[in-house]
C-alpha cells in the first residue's frame, strides 16, 4: 500500500485515470489536463536546470538535480533514477563549492543563484517569440508558467532564490556569514569522512551562534566529534543546539537535533515512551535517518522485535547507499550502531 501513496504509485494512477477519460466525455478535459502536467514539468525542470548549469560553469560541483518523478545524480558519473520523494517533487538542485576562497565563493553562489530565475526569464522571452512565429495557445502557456516561477523564486522569502541574491547584494557581516555557512555545506556535502574534514570548517562551525540558521554546524560538530571522541564529547558540544526551542517555524531545520534529544534520552536511562513519541512527532520524513531510527527505537520500546530490526535494515541500505556520495553517512553507520546497542538490539 505504501507504493500508491508514493510520487510513482499517484504518478501510475493519475496517468490511468487520465487514460481512462479518453473514452468518457472528459477526453478534451483529460488531454488539457495532461499537456498542462508537461508544460509544467518542463518549467520547473528547466528552473533547475539553470541552476545546475551556471553553478557548475561558475565552479561548483553538481551533486544532484530532482524534479517531478526525474533525478539527476552524480556519483562519480551521471545516473538519471526515479525520484520517489515528495519533498523534492516540485525541484531542488544541489551543488557545492570547491573553493574556499570567500571572494570566489560570492561570484560563484551568484551565478548559482541566479541560474534559476535567469533560465525561466529566458524561456518566457523565448516561449513568447516562437509563438509569434508559429501562434500557440501552449507556447502562452509555457510562458505564462516560466513567468509565474521566475517571479516567485525572486521573492525574497526564507530559503528563496531571491533571499539568496538579496543577502549577496547587500554585502557586509550578512552576506558573509551567508557564505560562510556555504562552505559548511561544501565540506559537510562530499565524500570526504568527517575525521577528514577542513579545520578551517570546524573551526568556523564552533564559533558561530547556535540557530537554526546554522544548522550546518550542528551536523558538522557533531559528526566529526562523534567519529573521533564517541558520544557524550559530541552530545556535550552540541548542547546549545539542542537547546534551541522547537517551534512551526524551524521544525524543519530542528529535525536532527530534536532526534539527538531522543538519543540523549536513551543515554541518560530515560525510556520514557510519551516523551520520546512526543519527540518523534516534531520529526518528518525529511530526515529519513533519524526519522527511521526514531521508529526503530518506538517499534522496540513497544516490544515489537521483528519491525525494529526491519527499520534498522532499512537504515543500514540507506547509510550504505549515501556512503558512496556523501561522507557524513560514515558517521551515521557509527550512530546507528551505537543507538542499537542503547535499545537492546545486536548486530
Amino acid at each position: 500500500m505504501k507504493v500508491i501513496t508514493k510520487p510513482v504509485g499517484v504518478s501510475v494512477i493519475l496517468t490511468i485515470i487520465l487514460i481512462l477519460c479518453q473514452f468518457t466525455s472528459y477526453r478534451e478535459i483529460g488531454n488539457l489536463l495532461f499537456i498542462l502536467q508537461l508544460l509544467v514539468f518542463g518549467v520547473l525542470f528547466i528552473h533547475e536546470l539553470g541552476h545546475a548549469l551556471l553553478g557548475v560553469r561558475a565552479g561548483y560541483r553538481f551533486n544532484y538535480l530532482k524534479v517531478g518523478l526525474l533525478s539527476i545524480e552524480n556519483m562519480g558519473e551521471l545516473q538519471i533514477k526515479v525520484n520517489n520523494s515528495w519533498i523534492f517533487i516540485g525541484g531542488v538542485t544541489s551543488c557545492t563549492p570547491l573553493t574556499s576562497d570567500m571572494a570566489k565563493l560570492v561570484k560563484q553562489h551568484w551565478w548559482f543563484v541566479f541560474g534559476g530565475p535567469l533560465f525561466s526569464v529566458l524561456f518566457v522571452i523565448g516561449s513568447l517569440l516562437a509563438n509569434s512565429v508559429m501562434e500557440s495557445e501552449f507556447l502562452i502557456y509555457f510562458a505564462i508558467i516560466h513567468a509565474v516561477i521566475a517571479t516567485v523564486t525572486l521573492l525574497p522569502f526564507k530559503g528563496s532564490d531571491g533571499e539568496g541574491l538579496y543577502q549577496l547584494y547587500k554585502g557586509g557581516s550578512g552576506a558573509e556569514r551567508y557564505v560562510a555557512s556555504l562552505l559548511l555545506m561544501k565540506e559537510f556535502l562530499t565524500p570526504l569522512h568527517p575525521k577528514e574534514w577542513s579545520e578551517d570548517a570546524l573551526h568556523y562551525a564552533k564559533c558561530v551562534s547556535p540557530s537554526e540558521d546554522n544548522i550546518a554546524a550542528l551536523y558538522m560538530l557533531f559528526y566529526h566529534t562523534f567519529v573521533l571522541e564517541g558520544y557524550e564529547a559530541a552530545s556535550a558540544l552540541v548542547r546549545p543546539f539542542k537547546e534551541i526551542p522547537v517551534t512551526k517555524a524551524n521544525k524543519i531545520e530542528m529535525q536532527f537535533a530534536t532526534h539527538l534529544r531522543q538519543i540523549h534520552c536513551l543515554v541518560q536511562g530515560g525510556n520514557n515512551r510519551k516523551h520520546l513519541y512526543d519527540l518523534h512527532k516534531q520529526l518528518t520524513p525529511i530526515e529519513p535517518i533519524s526519522y527511521k531510527r526514531s521508529q526503530a527505537i518506538l517499534a522496540k520500546l513497544d516490544g515489537d522485535d521483528a519491525r525494529a530490526e526491519r527499520l534498522f535494515t532499512q537504515i543500514t541500505r540507506d547509510i550504505h547507499k549515501g556512503k558512496r556520495q556523501f561522507g557524513f553517512y560514515f558517521a551515521e553507520e557509527l550512530l546507528t550502531e551505537f543507538v542499537k546497542k542503547q535499545i537492546g538490539l545486536t548486530s
